[in-house]
């Protein structure tokens, strides 16, 4: 089962992979914008993000039942709670708060600089953790001893950094320049490499020319030297690795910028080779892998809004199911898939 967010709607829409039928929407909060799931499967943490239309500052993130599919009482974190990562004993949730539109949208940003750790056991919100500028993707090492935070800035302020945060201290790191406007990012099975998606700012008439990115750039997390940057494709944003370590998978929305195309470009780990991409209907705001490793799930905002499942033993696609109204986020529950090889 996958679960994918409908930020227009204020839902998580569940999704059969297995049949390709949509769900019973689920309501949380303003404008979902990520989620992420208990290594059980039986709970999910909603970033309600408050970039809705109209825009709304939101400071909280939804907890949500899945046998029953019941949200239970928001957690307060930060501002414009962005993106959410659980610890691999499934004890804490890391919540990524980049900000607030509420005023004139993205020309009149507010970020937030924090990272909320939530007991899961208690449902309680923890001490903040200070991170830098919009922190906006968060994922966290195998071994739960580390997380890696993006930070993007806004328009107004951009940023360009990495940030690694010290789950035992929860402390922040030294942060590692990586290029402007980073908005994705992944970490490879072994717990060595994270992957910045490297995603930009737009230009808007009055402000700096900030010129919207196209690569995704290696850090080694032992010494937090920088790769060679790996051109993916015009706005990339959600990456994630597959669970052998070979493969990651970019997904880019040059419709962002005026263009017809957008897709997933995977890249060779070992030889930082892009292939060639793998083009959908949409643009793919979010990515999952299933947990076998043999099939992608993107949620794609376009035409029609909904989820894609593609065949990574031979790169096809499959039909587009529609769900929700702006998909976002999804996550694939980690416990294994019935009537489909996962």
């Amino acid at each position: 089962m996958a679960y994918v967010t409908s930020t227009r709607t204020n839902q998580i829409i569940p999704v059969d992979l297995a049949d390709g039928r949509a769900g019973k929407p689920i309501a949380v909060g303003p404008a979902p914008m990520d989620l992420a799931i208990t290594p059980d499967g039986r709970m999910a943490y909603v970033a309600d993000s408050g970039w809705s239309s109209p825009p709304v500052d939101s400071y909280d993130v939804t907890p949500v039942e899945l046998p029953s599919g019941r949200a239970l009482a928001p957690i307060r974190t930060g501002l414009g709670p962005f993106a959410v990562a659980i610890t691999p004993d499934g004890k804490t949730a890391y919540v990524a708060n980049m900000g607030s539109i509420s005023g004139t949208g993205l020309l009149d940003m507010h970020d937030a600089t924090t990272v909320t750790p939530i007991d899961i056991a208690t449902g309680r919100p923890l001490a903040p953790i200070q991170v830098g500028r919009g922190p906006g993707a968060i994922a966290i090492t195998p071994n739960g001893r580390e997380a890696v935070v993006v930070l993007a800035g806004t328009i107004q302020h951009p940023a360009d950094d990495l940030v690694p945060i010290d789950l035992a201290t929860r402390r922040a790191g030294t942060p590692v320049p990586v290029g402007l406007a980073p908005q994705g990012v992944a970490v490879s099975p072994n717990g060595r490499w994270a992957l910045a998606a490297i995603t930009g700012w737009p230009h808007y008439p009055g402000y700096p020319e900030y010129r919207i990115q196209d690569t995704v750039v290696p850090v080694d997390l032992k010494d937090g030297k920088v790769g060679k940057p790996i051109t993916v494709g015009t706005v990339p944003l959600p990456i994630v690795v597959a669970p052998h370590g070979k493969w990651a998978y970019v997904g880019f929305e040059a419709s962002a910028v005026g263009r017809d195309q957008s897709g997933i470009t995977p890249v060779d780990l070992a030889t930082g080779t892009p292939s060639k991409p793998i083009m959908l209907p949409g643009a793919p705001l979010g990515l999952a892998i299933t947990p076998g490793g043999h099939w992608l799930c993107a949620a794609v905002q376009g035409p029609i809004n909904g989820v894609v499942l593609i065949n990574l033993r031979d790169g096809s696609v499959g039909k587009l199911v529609p769900a929700g109204r702006e998909v976002d986020g999804v996550a694939i529950d980690p416990v294994p898939l019935s009537g489909l090889r996962s």
